[in-house]
């Protein structure tokens, strides 16, 4: 499946309250900044 959004998808929010999983979640905010610094729109394929 691929999720595209505008925001960080909702898959991670809903797994956020997982405590190993909440840790990843800036993680994989970092990451988008650093690949993807000059789009605000971006594919996540789970």
């Amino acid at each position: 499946m691929i999720i595209k959004g505008w925001e960080r998808p909702k898959a991670l929010d809903e797994h956020s309250q997982n405590p190993n999983f909440k840790e990843l979640i800036p993680l994989f905010d970092a990451t988008l900044d650093v690949f993807l610094p000059n789009f605000n729109l971006y594919e996540l394929v789970v």
